[in-house]
């Protein structure tokens, strides 16, 4: 049993990889908007970027300079992550569960979006499955086997983690006060292991804390923006809102859990005694969502549904551990059914939003916008006029980002609506007017001119004529309306 379940184990993984990757590549054209502007950080190495840790975009910058600026590597690179979540939830489950129960708790996940509908956004959230799910398993380990090798391993992961994003520190939190008050691993504070393991999380993390201080922690005031709070209403609306929202997540998994049946009433095995595998469980499980409602209702916080993205990796594990259903041939049919169904469900919806939404809702995603062909254009009549590089694409952010992800050039992006040097990497007004670039702007919203604020800003800019650019639909929508200027900058050694 243990075999077959681990070839089961191997097969929904390359499976589920295979169909993420190449659901998105067929019918999405175009990298969402939250990972092209994470991949323009990339050309610059950092500890931290304005907006978040620097892991993700170190991540996705090695995946792109093997497979090329095209949209599988990022693909790719998301079902890398997720195959790593998946294979450190197997082994954990493996300690605690029956191959057969091990297995079950894997593909419990199929029924959360965040492990497959969600995944082509490969973000920051989508970086902490692998790294939540493998500190989990790191420090399961070192608690119940020992071992200064498998405390450091712990420490080091963990930091990692926060090199991701910070949510994991709801996981650490929770993590830490077990070890502190529960009597079977409160001896392992007499050893070496958990110092080291400290001493391995500061090491990791302290380049970034220290790039934090020169930039004003900005990371942190980015988060305390995005999580508003507004009167004392908030206390107690916005944590209603982030669990209902959770709830929806989570009603899927309510169809697996049907399929398996009614649980077993049969002794549990614990491979630790004093009931601590029941206490890991909620820990790793159930802690860090009841943590982050907490902190909502006492600070009025808001929350998002996708900030619990990591979460859920051990959902299925503890289900599992306390239901524990028999699995004769019957439910293992039943419930295979409703995982394939989910499957399938999840790639249909999202391939349909692309392929028929325009056409069905009038409405046009992001993600089918023409961003090759305008990348393409503006970078070719630049070099056609200076002969070099293309060295800035300055003005509406969602078309800079668009250009300097696709343009082979990869010029430094600088969004003229916001142009906070710390944001863009150095780049202002006056670096733009000695380094010269283009200006583009949406036409369809600005007019063919171009903005007077901007016109000032850069007096010696040349406005070029618009141009149209259908979306990546075959729905009839209006197509895309390229207003766009050339900035020469400084006189070049050339003379041009």
């Amino acid at each position: 049993m243990e075999r077959d379940a681990a070839i089961l184990f191997w097969l929904f993984v390359g499976c589920h990889a295979l169909v993420w990757i190449v659901v998105p590549t067929l019918a999405v054209p175009t990298v969402h908007r939250e990972v092209i502007e994470t991949i323009n950080w990339g050309k610059y190495f950092r500890w931290s970027y304005w907006q978040h840790p620097p892991l993700q975009t170190w991540f996705i910058e090695v995946f792109l300079r093997v497979f090329g600026r095209g949209s599988v590597g990022v693909y790719l690179a998301s079902q890398v992550s997720l195959s790593v979540c998946f294979w450190a939830v197997w082994r954990f489950a493996r300690d605690v569960l029956s191959p057969g129960h091990a297995l079950l708790s894997v593909l419990v996940l199929e029924g959360i979006l965040y492990y497959n509908y969600n995944t082509p956004k490969f973000n920051h959230d989508g970086l902490q499955l692998p790294l939540w799910a493998l500190t989990v398993l790191t420090v399961w380990r070192a608690l119940t086997r020992g071992g200064s090798g498998r405390w450091g391993l712990a420490g080091f992961v963990a930091g990692l983690g926060v090199l991701s994003k910070y949510t994991i520190l709801v996981l650490l939190g929770p993590l830490g006060l077990l070890v502190l008050v529960h009597p079977h691993v409160r001896r392992h504070l007499a050893t070496p292991g958990p110092y080291l393991a400290l001493v391995a999380f500061v090491l990791t993390v302290t380049p970034h804390v220290r790039e934090l201080i020169d930039i004003d922690f900005s990371t942190i005031a980015f988060f305390l923006a995005r999580a508003e709070r507004r009167g004392w209403f908030a206390h107690l609306d916005h944590p209603l809102r982030f669990a209902v929202s959770l709830a929806f997540v989570l009603a899927p998994v309510g169809l697996l859990v049907a399929a398996l049946g009614p649980g077993s009433r049969g002794e549990r095995d614990e491979p630790a005694p004093n009931g601590f595998t029941r206490a890991f469980l909620f820990t790793v499980a159930l802690a860090p969502v009841l943590l982050v409602l907490l902190f909502s209702v006492i600070t009025g916080r808001k929350l998002y549904a996708g900030w619990s993205t990591p979460f859920w990796s051990f959902t299925g594990v503890w289900l599992l551990y306390h239901r524990r259903p028999a699995l004769t041939e019957r439910v293992i049919r039943r419930f295979g059914y409703a995982v394939l169904g989910l499957a399938i469900f999840w790639a249909v919806v999202f391939a349909g939003q692309f392929l028929l939404g325009p056409a069905l809702t009038g409405k046009r995603n992001p993600e089918l916008f023409p961003a090759r062909a305008i990348a393409g254009h503006v970078t070719q009549e630049w070099r056609r006029r200076y002969g070099t590089p293309l060295p800035v694409a300055a003005g509406h952010k969602w078309f800079v980002e668009n250009v300097g992800y696709y343009s082979p050039d990869r010029p430094d992006v600088y969004d003229l609506d916001d142009p906070d040097p710390a944001k863009y990497l150095g780049t202002s007004d006056v670096d733009f007017n000695r380094r010269g670039g283009v200006i583009v702007w949406d036409a369809s919203v600005e007019g063919d001119r171009m903005p007077g604020a901007w016109r000032a800003r850069f007096p010696d800019s040349q406005p070029q004529p618009a141009i149209a650019f259908p979306w990546l639909t075959w729905a009839r929508v209006p197509p895309v309306r390229l207003g766009w200027a050339v900035l020469a900058g400084a006189p070049r050694a050339d003379g041009k």
